[in-house]
């Protein structure tokens, strides 16, 4: 059966077994409620545990003014690259164009982020952008309300909730201190775990031989099979051509003869060593049925483009050379099947190091869990920090509008400048969520 019919199967049941308990009271008498889809689950205990933390006050008061400059950065950026893809939505052909799914950014509806990785790691990040919120709350002694788990079928992290009327009354500094200590940790982890996911590749990942072209897959019958050669071996040499690059490859293909021995050198992912072999060239026109390609010859590998120490040589810093470039292709890596890092890619390097003991599944694990808290903790911080209700971005924008609404002086008093706050944040917030649904919608109507 299809995934995605599963999943929706299994949400319809949830969403009806939400219904029926709801009807019954059954979630009030246990100060169970609901948040759309979501079930927040309610208690005091934990509160205790945050005011201790809280109770160093000028450190929060830091974190909170720092996290202010954070989100406003990242805000900004946002903001500009919503303009900016909107820019480019005529030049998307609808097949390319992003679906719902691919939109949200929850495990098990997003095909691209893997589930248990994505569970983890978006758990991880939601419960320690909640508590962040809670630490600097009460750092400034203001209500702590409750806190909980949230469900969405599975455990999806955690909540701190404050006393929303209280948040609204004090000083707008503290107020965008509170909002803005969520998406601030975020960024903060996002980089920590990136910089951790760095440091394991560069001290324990090498390739298994410094040259060569990956082999994802071989034709059955052609020269590389008969040589022995299968997918997850590393190609090094043809005769006398060493393959550094694809280019190489195919020169010193067509530098030989069909039926004309060669001698090709590779590196086993079974027998864990190099392996020379002698082997007749195969005829192309036998593989691609035509005739006229009967003196060309033909490998029969499956290959890569990239040499695995190119590959391995941008994971440990993908912003060497331009970094922006980098920084986007770091983060997509999901979208090209590249991440978790599949087996196909990781047969191409041993473990070295202090992690040398450890079986090469388990370190690549590591390494793959560790991207993810960098991407869903980067997610979440860029998400946040929109100025859109009811994001914690809203807060910040909202109170910054209303400075520069009093620093120009507008007319009509306090209570005049609030509902002018009030409504350019309603028309902001539409205009965010137009410019998000125009990327869906957009490609497929012009």
């Amino acid at each position: 059966m299809n995934g995605y019919l599963i999943f929706l199967i299994i949400f319809l049941i949830y969403i009806v077994a939400l219904y029926v308990l709801w009807k019954k009271k059954y979630l009030d008498k246990h100060h169970i409620s609901l948040l759309g889809p979501f079930l927040m689950i309610r208690s005091t205990k934990g509160i205790g545990y945050i005011e201790k933390i809280a109770s160093h006050k000028k450190i929060w008061h830091y974190f909170g003014t720092i996290a202010i400059g954070i989100v406003s950065f990242l805000m900004v950026v946002m903001v500009y690259l919503l303009v900016w893809e909107a820019t480019l939505v005529s030049k998307i052909p609808p097949s390319k164009a992003p679906s719902p799914t691919e939109m949200i950014g929850i495990p098990g509806i997003n095909p691209f982020i893997p589930v248990v990785y994505g569970i983890i790691a978006l758990v991880i990040a939601v419960v320690v952008h909640e508590f962040f919120h809670g630490f600097t709350a009460k750092s400034y002694d203001l209500k702590i309300k409750s806190v909980g788990i949230l469900y969405l079928i599975l455990p999806m992290g955690a909540f701190v909730e404050t006393d929303d009327e209280e948040l609204k009354s004090v000083k707008r500094s503290v107020r965008s201190r509170v909002a803005a200590a969520g998406p601030g940790i975020n960024l903060v982890m996002a980089v920590s775990a990136l910089l951790i996911f760095m440091l394991l590749i560069t001290t324990s990942v090498q390739p298994v031989t410094p040259t060569g072209l990956a082999v994802y897959g071989v034709i059955p019958h052609s020269a590389a099979a008969n040589a022995g050669i299968t997918g997850g071996d590393v190609l090094i040499s043809i005769n006398n051509y060493t393959i550094n690059n694809y280019t190489i490859l195919i020169k010193a293909v067509n530098s030989t003869k069909p039926g004309k021995n060669v001698s090709l050198e590779y590196w086993s992912h079974t027998l864990r060593n190099l392996v020379t072999a002698t082997v007749v060239m195969s005829n192309r026109s036998i593989y691609s049925g035509n005739v006229s390609q009967r003196n060309i010859s033909f490998l029969g590998v499956v290959s890569s483009t990239v040499p695995p120490n190119v590959f391995l040589n941008f994971i440990k810093n993908p912003f060497a050379g331009n970094f922006v470039f980098g920084f986007l292709a770091f983060i997509t890596m999901p979208f090209f099947g590249l991440e978790p890092i599949p087996s196909y890619i990781t047969n191409f390097y041993t473990i070295n190091g202090v992690f040398s003991f450890m079986p090469s599944l388990y370190f690549w694990g590591i390494v793959n869990m560790f991207y993810w808290l960098f991407w869903l903790n980067l997610m979440l911080a860029f998400t946040n920090a929109l100025p859109a209700i009811p994001l914690d971005g809203s807060y910040i924008y909202h109170d910054a509008v209303t400075y520069i609404l009093e620093k120009i002086n507008i007319k009509g008093g306090k209570e005049h400048m609030g509902k002018l706050a009030d409504a350019i944040l309603v028309y902001t917030t539409i205009i965010v969520f137009g410019l998000i649904l125009w990327q869906l919608i957009g490609p497929r109507i012009i």
